[in-house]
């Protein structure tokens, strides 16, 4: 079981006085063969969540940057005229924010559970 992968190596002796434990050994053996074990990565869904956030805040600081110096968000956008920039920035501002904020309660959750974890 796990996320691991298994791997079995049986011991057997040659000799007569082990000839029950060989035979024991060699059956185990062969119903081990038979076990299949799907290994898996561990994917802790607060860290990707957290990754997934600033990439978008990566994102979102590009295209406020292009906002504020002269426009160039628009042109790759197809949104022109200075109110929708304006209006454009406020809401890039406002999910900027939003995304810090949830980053941040994430990664006090995640310190409280390392703390937490510690002390039990």
């Amino acid at each position: 079981g796990g996320n691991s992968k298994t791997f079995m190596i049986a011991a057997i002796s040659p000799a007569d006085i082990n000839y029950d434990a060989t035979l024991s050994t060699l059956r185990y053996a062969e119903r081990a063969k038979t076990i299949r074990n799907r290994a898996v990565v561990n994917v802790d869904p607060t860290v990707s969540l957290i990754s997934q956030l600033k990439a978008e805040n990566k994102r979102m600081m590009h295209e406020l940057k292009l906002l504020q110096h002269g426009g160039g968000w628009q042109e790759e956008t197809g949104l022109g005229g200075a109110s929708s920039s304006i209006a454009a920035m406020k809401m890039l501002r406002a999910a900027l924010k939003e995304n810090e904020d949830i980053i941040e309660e994430n990664s006090i959750e995640q310190r409280m559970s390392i703390f937490e974890s510690l002390q039990s």
